[in-house]
C-alpha cells in the first residue's frame, strides 16, 4: 500500500481559483485521500473462488475540491485515482480544502464527512447513477434487456440524461479473471451526469426512482430481518453531499487480472430537472403497493426465521431465558431498542451483550461495528457505536448510528430509554374472563417494575456513584425494598 505524502496532494487549482469556478458555478467534485486503509477492493482467490474484500471506512484524510467542467475532465480525475483515493458530489462548505477526521473526535481544523461541512453545488452539479442488480427479480431484469440494457433503461426513465455530457464506468467487479476462472462480468454501472442544479439532486433521483416503478424497473427486495427494502435501477441513497463514491481500480492479487468494459464518455449540455406528472405518481402508487402486498407473505417468513435464529443465539451465547431472548430480539426489530441482553457482533468477529458494552467491559467507548440487525454479513462497518456523549452536547444518550441498506438508523439502549408509566388496576371482569385478565395485568406489572429498574440503574445509580455515596452496580437496599413493596401492593390490589 502507498504511504501517504504532502505531494499526493498538490492542486491542479489554487484555492482562489477554486473558489473563483464554485461562483461561477463551474461543476465540481470533492477528492478523498485517505491516509489510512485503501479505498479500493482487494481480489484474490481463495478456495479456487475469486474473492472481493468489503470497501474501508475514510476515517482519517484530505478533502479538497476539484473543478471538473467537462466528461472528459471527470473521466480523466476518476482514471488517475489511487488506491487510497475516491470522490463525492458534493463539495466543502466553507474551504477548498480540509482535514477529515471523526465525528466527535475532531482536532483543531478538521471536519467529518457530514452534512455539517458538504453540501451539493449551486448551480451545475455531477448527478449519480448508481445501477446494481443484485436483488432484481427476473421479470425486472427481463423488463431491462427489452429496453436494451441498463443505460437505455435508464434513458427510457429519464429521457432528460440522453443528451447530457456523461461518464458511464464499469463495476470494479467487471473483467476480472484467473488461470482456471473464467472472465467475470458485471452488470453494475456507476453513470455521471452533467445536471443544472446541484441542490436538486435528491429531488430528482425521487423523481426517477417513482419513474421507475410505473415503468416496471421498480421492486420491493427483503432484508434477511424480513423488512422490505424499496429497490429500483436508481439508487437514491447515493444522493447525499458527503457519500463517499468508490472509483479506484481494485487491487488485484496475482494470478488475478481485469479486463473491464470500456467507460463511455460523452460531451453535451446539462441535463434538466425531471419533473413527476400525476398520472405517473398515481400509477407508480399503485404499482408500489401491489408489489408490496406479494412480496408481504415472503417478508413475514423471513421475518419469523430471523426472529426464531436470533433468540436461540441469545440463549446459546448468553444462557438467558427464551423469553428474555425473544423480548430482545422483537425490541430490536420493531422499536430499534437494546436490551442489556441484546446480543451484537463487533469488526472483529466478536459477540458481546450490550450491557457489556455499556459497562466498557468491550473496548473502546467510539467505534464502527456491523450493523445490529443485519450483523457482520452485511459489512463490518455499516454502523458506529457511541458512548460518549458529542462535544457541546452533554445530555447524549449512548446510542448505535447504522447507516445500513442506504439509510440513516439509530438504535437506542433501553437503559436510557424513559421509564415506562405505572399500569391502571382497573376492575378485573367476573365470570371465565377473571383468571386471564388477572394473571395479564401480573404480567404487566412485573413488565413496567422490570422497565423501571432499568431506568433507575440507568439514571439515579450513575448520578448517586459519580457522587461516591454508591459504589455497587445494584439499586440501594431502601431502594430496592420500596420498589419491591410498590410492586407486591399492586399485585395484591389486582388479586382483591
Amino acid at each position: 500500500m502507498s504511504q501517504f505524502t504532502p505531494d499526493a496532494f498538490t492542486h491542479f487549482q489554487s484555492a482562489s481559483e477554486i473558489e473563483d469556478d464554485l461562483a461561477m458555478q463551474v461543476p465540481s467534485v470533492t477528492l478523498l485521500t485517505s491516509e489510512g486503509l485503501p479505498l479500493a477492493k482487494s481480489i484474490s482467490i481463495k478456495q479456487g473462488l475469486l474473492c472481493k474484500t468489503s470497501l474501508s471506512t475514510l476515517s482519517h484524510g484530505i478533502a479538497e475540491i476539484r473543478s471538473v467542467a467537462t466528461a472528459e475532465a471527470l473521466n480523466h480525475l476518476l482514471e488517475g485515482l489511487t488506491r487510497n483515493q475516491a470522490i463525492s458530489i458534493g463539495v466543502l462548505k466553507k474551504a477548498a480544502s480540509a482535514r477529515i477526521g471523526r465525528k466527535g473526535r475532531l482536532k483543531g481544523r478538521e471536519i467529518s464527512r457530514t452534512k455539517d461541512h458538504f453540501c451539493f453545488p449551486v448551480g451545475r452539479a455531477w448527478l449519480l447513477w448508481d445501477y446494481d442488480a443484485k436483488s432484481m427479480p427476473p421479470e425486472v431484469a427481463r423488463r431491462v434487456e427489452e429496453l436494451g440494457g441498463p443505460l437505455k433503461a435508464f434513458y427510457h426513465i429519464c429521457p432528460e440524461a440522453r443528451s447530457a455530457a456523461q461518464v458511464v464506468r464499469p463495476s470494479s467487479s467487471d473483467g476480472l479473471y484467473a488461470p482456471r476462472i473464467p472472465l467475470e462480468r458485471s452488470d453494475g454501472r456507476h453513470g455521471y451526469f452533467l445536471f443544472r442544479e446541484g441542490t436538486r439532486i435528491p429531488e430528482a433521483l425521487r423523481v426517477l426512482q417513482e419513474r421507475a416503478w410505473a415503468a416496471g424497473l421498480a421492486w420491493f427486495a427483503v432484508s434477511a430481518s424480513g423488512a422490505l427494502l424499496e429497490r429500483s435501477i436508481v439508487d437514491i441513497t447515493v444522493g447525499s453531499p458527503e457519500r463517499i463514491i468508490f472509483e479506484a481500480a481494485p487491487i488485484l492479487v496475482a494470478p488475478v487480472k481485469r479486463k473491464p468494459n470500456p467507460t463511455f464518455v460523452r460531451e453535451g449540455e446539462a441535463m434538466a430537472v425531471p419533473t413527476l406528472t400525476e398520472e405517473t405518481r398515481i400509477q407508480a402508487k399503485a404499482l408500489k403497493t401491489a408489489a408490496r402486498q406479494a412480496v408481504k407473505p415472503t417478508a413475514k417468513a423471513t421475518k419469523q426465521r430471523f426472529v426464531e435464529a436470533r433468540t436461540d443465539d441469545h440463549v446459546r451465547c448468553l444462557g438467558v431465558s427464551r423469553m428474555a431472548a425473544g423480548r430482545a430480539v422483537k425490541a430490536l426489530l420493531k422499536d430499534r431498542i437494546l436490551e442489556d441482553d441484546s446480543l451484537l457482533e463487533l469488526a472483529d468477529g466478536r459477540r458481546v451483550r450490550a450491557g457489556d458494552l455499556l459497562d466498557g467491559k468491550a473496548g473502546h467507548p467510539h467505534r464502527s461495528m456491523p450493523d445490529p440487525v443485519e450483523g457482520i454479513g452485511y459489512g463490518r462497518d455499516k454502523a458506529t457505536l457511541f458512548l460518549e456523549p458529542r462535544p457541546g452536547h452533554p445530555d447524549d444518550d449512548p446510542c448505535i448510528v447504522s447507516h445500513a441498506h442506504g439509510e440513516k438508523m439509530v438504535y437506542r439502549f433501553a437503559r436510557f430509554e424513559n421509564a415506562a408509566m405505572a399500569p391502571a388496576y382497573p376492575m378485573p371482569p367476573t365470570g371465565d374472563e377473571r383468571a386471564p385478565a388477572i394473571a395479564a395485568m401480573r404480567e404487566r406489572i412485573a413488565e413496567w417494575g422490570r422497565l423501571s429498574d432499568q431506568f433507575a440503574r440507568a439514571h439515579f445509580i450513575s448520578q448517586v456513584e459519580a457522587s461516591g455515596t454508591v459504589h455497587c452496580g445494584a439499586l440501594a437496599p431502601c431502594q430496592e425494598r420500596d420498589a419491591t413493596q410498590a410492586a407486591m401492593a399492586g399485585r395484591d390490589e389486582v388479586q382483591q
